[in-house]
């Protein structure tokens, strides 16, 4: 419980963290696609206030809604010109909340080496949306076409690794925390 409020106080900065870094191609490319968008929208629009017939071709309310639709999304990821992010104070902040963290992140914050280790532990949100509606696509064919080839290291697993714990019965022997067994021999 502590670890996810801890999490919530750190997603502010993260994302901050993660927008401080921008591709000026990419920002250049967004700007003209939303100025041309919002144009394209704001010109059929008003046109069609002046016009109606033209809301009776099939497709234009589409068109338009699609259009706004990807407006907004694309304007959002516009950053702010007068803004400035330092990745270092940024990730002072996402440190104090979190407090783990590899130890390269700190005096290594403004590398994208840093930004990409640290998008895996505060994904955007599209990603997190992406992976949740593709795994009941993949799963299927990883079960399918990947899982067969190793079935009998699987098998060779569970014999390897199966022993029988009082009360409980089989279980696996990774799961009776046997250190001496499957630790470290040397801590």
């Amino acid at each position: 419980m502590i670890l996810i409020v801890r999490l919530g106080r750190a997603s502010k900065p993260a994302k901050d963290y993660m927008r401080s870094f921008s591709t000026p191609l990419v920002v250049v490319i967004n700007k003209f696609i939303v100025k041309l968008l919002g144009f394209s929208v704001a010109f059929v629009a008003f046109w069609g206030i002046f016009k109606e017939e033209l809301f009776t071709i099939p497709n234009v309310l589409v068109v338009l809604s699609i259009g706004g639709i990807l407006f907004s999304g694309l304007s959002a990821c516009v950053p702010d010109e007068n803004e400035v992010l330092c990745p270092y104070e940024l990730m002072q902040k996402i440190l104090a909340d979190i407090h783990y963290v590899p130890d390269h992140f700190k005096p290594m914050a403004h590398t994208t080496k840093v930004r990409d280790e640290f998008g895996l532990l505060f994904p955007y949100r599209i990603v997190t949306l992406l992976d949740e509606l593709m795994s009941p696509l993949v799963t299927p064919m990883l079960l399918m076409f990947v899982l067969p080839n190793h079935t009998l290291e699987i098998v060779d697993f569970l014999r390897n690794f199966t022993v029988h714990a009082d009360g409980v019965g089989d279980v696996c022997s990774f799961a009776l925390m046997d250190v001496l067994k499957h630790g470290n021999p040397q801590v």
